[in-house]
């Protein structure tokens, strides 16, 4: 995708009302979801991306609660040291590669608690 970016947002959201995904009847899911961006300044693309990552969940029936990390995303930096590391990536390359918005595995409130994922980018602990 030339001049593309993509932004992993971590996500928390509340399943509507119409929602089919029920794991363990938590009140909140957790996931991560892949969003192009046209390249340019950060600041300018924030709002924007955080908007059509809402949208996409919603058309998914989950109401967006909170975006925990909005990180850029760039292959060569991303360390793949744990599963859920490496389904991010996953995600995050198939929105390099159709340019559209990819959700990765949603987690329950238990699942999340249990496993905290850990993210680590640019070397920095997330």
């Amino acid at each position: 995708m030339e001049n593309k970016s993509i932004w992993v947002l971590f996500t928390k959201s509340k399943p509507l009302p119409e929602c089919e995904i029920n794991f363990d009847g938590g009140d909140h899911y957790f996931v991560e979801v892949c969003v192009p961006a046209q390249k340019g300044e950060a600041w300018q693309q924030i709002g924007n991306v955080i908007e059509r990552a809402r949208e996409c969940l919603l058309e998914s029936h989950f109401e967006l609660c909170d975006v925990s990390k909005c990180i850029r995303y760039f292959a060569d930096e991303w360390q793949e040291q744990t599963r859920h590391n490496n389904m991010i990536h996953e995600a995050a390359q198939k929105t390099l590669e159709t340019g559209a918005i990819t959700l990765g595995g949603f987690r329950s409130d238990e699942v999340e608690a249990r496993f905290y994922c850990r993210h680590t980018v640019h070397g920095f602990p997330g």
